[in-house]
Formats: C-alpha cells, sequence, structure tokens
C-alpha cells in the first residue's frame, strides 16, 4: 500500500528520541535522529535526488537543540528549543529548505522523523 511507504507522523522530538532508546535496546544497535547537518547534507545532494527524497511533503525533527548559525543575528528562544527541517506542503515545487524551531513536546500531522544507525552496538 502507498502509506506504507510514507514516514510516520504527528509525533513529537520526545516521541522520536522515545523510539530511538526503545529500537536500540531491542536490536542492541544504536539509533538516533539525523543531526540537523546531516539532514541539510541530504538534502543538498548535488544530483537533487537529495531534495526529492527528503522533501516528501513531511517535516522531520533532527536530534539538535537550536544555536544561530555562525554569523546570523542572535534571537533568544527558551532553552531546549528543537530544531525541525523541511519544507511546507504548500510549496511542493520549490527547492528551498526550511528551518524550524518548537518545544520538544510539540507534534503536528506532517511532522516526523528519519534515525541513523551508528556503527558499534549498545543502546543511546
Amino acid at each position: 500500500p502507498k502509506d506504507a511507504e510514507k514516514p510516520v507522523t504527528g509525533v513529537s522530538w520526545q516521541d522520536a528520541v522515545a523510539y530511538c532508546q526503545w529500537l536500540s535496546k531491542e536490536t542492541g544497535n544504536n539509533y538516533r535522529l539525523l543531526a540537523e547537518t546531516e539532514w541539510e547534507y541530504l538534502a543538498r545532494l548535488d544530483d537533487r535526488r537529495g531534495i526529492q527524497d527528503i522533501l516528501g511533503g513531511f517535516l522531520e525533527w533532527t536530534r539538535d537543540t537550536f544555536s544561530p548559525y555562525p554569523g546570523a543575528p542572535a534571537i533568544e528562544v527558551e532553552a531546549n528549543t528543537r530544531i525541525f527541517r523541511g519544507r511546507p506542503e504548500d510549496r511542493p515545487d520549490e527547492e528551498k529548505t526550511f528551518r524550524f524551531l518548537q518545544k520538544p513536546d510539540f507534534s503536528n500531522e506532517l511532522l516526523g522523523f528519519r534515525i541513523v544507525q551508528e556503527a558499534g552496538g549498545g543502546g543511546q
């Protein structure tokens, strides 16, 4: 079914991290959310497959807390503010990605996550 190819959405950052911890414990491998830099790398692959793959109409949590880009003006945010990345669904032809800030307990029907299995074993 087509829905089986879609990511799980409607999850908070806390839910996503809890899933990584559970999966790590169940499998003996270490799983985590993508770092923001890893997400950005995938979205910018030269052959443009990256942006099409990572921007499937969904937004994705990253593991990182907010910090401004080097040289960007500082803004005040609450401690533990998390980052999710993507492109709004109403802009399907745009190649630009966006950076969103939110509390870790926030969820949205378009917000999901992608995980990474790290080399080596044993939990997060």
